[in-house]
């Protein structure tokens, strides 16, 4: 067993579908008494950042940071197959694995099928077929940023302005339903969140290419 990679904070830094408005972002700690990776413990303060463009409200914030650092928290174990790790388990016995990159996983096979849902193609294939939209500073008239720019892995970055609005439309209709799950005290799984993104999806009309 190992700390490496545990966190007992994670702050997450979104976007903001206002023009000039600063990012929404949401640190979450584990605050719990007892733990023994309590936030400002004897743990101390380690602090996860993770940056999403498309948690454009504080709640969505909330959502991932909270996901987040219910796997950041967990203890790293590592076994290779041929160790039991419990002389009393049985052939046939189920044992729950939880991988530390599964929300990160999770979140980005989401922001593909958003854009799916909204252009018609995934991240990296909007990336590749399409010239940069916008970049910071462009407003200002600062030039188009260089090739090994940040702001050119962003596939929102490439979108026109009717595919912004539709995807920041419908973006927001999924914050206020994470919100509201929040504010319920109600905890899903990342499968439960997948099958409530699907059914979003699905009630918006499925696939809907925009022209430019």
């Amino acid at each position: 067993m190992t700390s490496d990679a545990v966190f007992n904070g994670v702050l997450v830094s979104g976007g903001n579908l206002s023009d000039n408005a600063s990012p929404v972002s949401y640190l979450a700690t584990d605050t719990g008494t007892a733990s023994l990776t309590r936030w400002g413990g004897p743990f101390g303060q380690r602090l996860k950042a993770v940056s999403n463009s498309l948690c454009t409200t504080v709640g969505a914030c909330q959502a991932l940071a909270q996901a987040t650092l219910r796997d950041a928290l967990a203890p790293n174990i590592a076994a290779t197959i041929g160790v039991v790790p419990n002389p009393a388990l049985d052939a046939g016995d189920v044992v729950r694995v939880i991988h530390s990159g599964d929300a990160q996983l999770f979140f980005a096979t989401m922001q593909n099928r958003l854009y799916l849902h909204v252009v018609g193609l995934t991240a990296r294939q909007i990336i590749a077929a399409r010239p940069l939209a916008t970049w910071p500073g462009r407003e200002e008239g600062k030039p188009e940023p260089g090739a090994k720019a940040a702001c050119r892995k962003v596939a929102k970055n490439y979108l026109t302005p009717r595919e912004l609005v539709r995807l920041n439309r419908f973006v927001s209709m999924l914050c206020l339903r994470a919100e509201a799950i929040a504010d319920d005290g109600l905890h899903l799984t990342l499968l439960q969140w997948e099958m409530l993104v699907g059914r979003e999806i699905e009630h918006d009309g499925g696939p809907f290419l925009l022209a430019g």
